[in-house]
């Protein structure tokens, strides 16, 4: 608009005919009126990019946030990006929380890096032992999302206005590296690692600062990407959580969420006496067993949620070098398991 502006001045100074001085403003008066609708038009165009009707949506200072919704199935999309549907969360914030939780004994401090939207700390909050969540998630506008949204809020079951949970906007690495509080459960709930940005959250570093804030006889969980549509990156994931800390024993999960398939988490607990990082289930002692198993679960019971450990015969494991800070491989192997599937 500015550079129309300046147009239209120099063509009136220099005399030119009125038609292009015309031509000039019918030109300002269309960008002015693109610039009033532009807010209606995203809208407009960002409703039609969703199978399902818009109900909120937000462009932050790091991502669009979008929240959809039909017929008792709430979605929501970070940059285009499904993160999670109300109709099959909980077989993935079940099997994350869960496994974790039941396998430290009465745990009280917990952490959650990611999971911005509630629902982990929903889990977690169904253990009378715990004190205290602290959430650390970059994006305020999704925290404030998860508080405000009663879609959302009825779905989390109003988590972030727990008085034991803490929300801190931060960037998780950073976070981590400065916290000086320790806790029994750290569970990682991030998006996956198809950019070098986000890979940085997969590293062995990363990793080993996580181990770092545990108590003795504390566990950490992270999603690991698809064990079926990323085989490769999923076993990466959990030959760097074994890198980071090599004195612990890590366990493989899988378990089928719909929305997005077979779905992978690495869960790394202390060894007990098993083989260091052995993982297989009956050489971890404790393993589900410490805690008991919140009742009246949407999706898991003692026995599914053992079953999370029996990975299918077509995806073996893989003995892959570690993601570090430096050679950060999980993004290029997530993006190389992705091509297969683009058609």
């Amino acid at each position: 608009m500015l550079n129309v502006a300046v147009a239209a001045f120099m063509l009136a100074r220099m005399g030119h005919p009125p038609r292009w001085t015309a031509l000039a403003a019918v030109t300002l008066a269309v960008l002015l009126a693109g610039f009033a609708a532009s807010t209606w038009l995203e809208t407009r165009i960002s409703a039609g990019m969703y199978q399902d009707p818009v109900v909120a949506q937000e462009r932050s200072a790091y991502q669009q946030v979008v929240v959809t919704e039909y017929r008792g199935d709430t979605r929501l999309y970070l940059d285009n990006q499904l993160q999670f549907s109300s109709v099959d969360e909980a077989r993935y914030h079940e099997t994350l929380a869960h496994a974790a939780m039941t396998s430290v004994a009465a745990p009280a401090s917990v952490a959650i890096l990611g999971g911005g939207d509630g629902l982990l700390a929903r889990e977690v909050l169904r253990y009378g032992s715990v004190q205290e969540v602290t959430l650390v998630d970059l994006d305020p506008a999704v925290t404030d999302l998860a508080r405000e949204n009663r879609l959302l809020t009825d779905l989390n079951e109003h988590a972030l206005d727990d008085p034991r949970v803490s929300v801190v906007n931060a960037d998780a690495f950073r976070w981590v590296e400065d916290t000086p509080q320790t806790f029994d459960v750290v569970l990682v709930d991030l998006v996956d690692p198809s950019t070098e940005r986000v890979a940085k959250l997969y590293s062995q570093e990363f990793y080993g600062m996580v181990a770092a804030l545990l108590r003795p006889g504390g566990a950490f969980a992270t999603q690991a990407t698809s064990t079926y549509f990323t085989p490769d990156a999923f076993w990466q994931v959990v030959s760097t959580v074994r890198a980071a800390a090599p004195d612990r024993a890590v366990v493989p999960l899988t378990v089928n969420v719909p929305s997005f398939g077979e779905w992978g988490f690495a869960l790394s607990l202390p060894p007990g006496g098993a083989a260091p990082g052995s993982g297989e289930p009956d050489d971890v002692p404790g393993l589900f067993a410490r805690t008991p198993l919140p009742e009246d679960l949407r999706f898991h019971d003692a026995a599914s949620l053992a079953a999370t450990t029996h990975l299918p015969a077509d995806n073996p494991p893989r003995d892959l070098p570690p993601s570090t800070l430096l050679s950060p491989t999980v993004q290029r192997t997530y993006q190389e398991d992705m091509r297969a599937w683009r058609y």
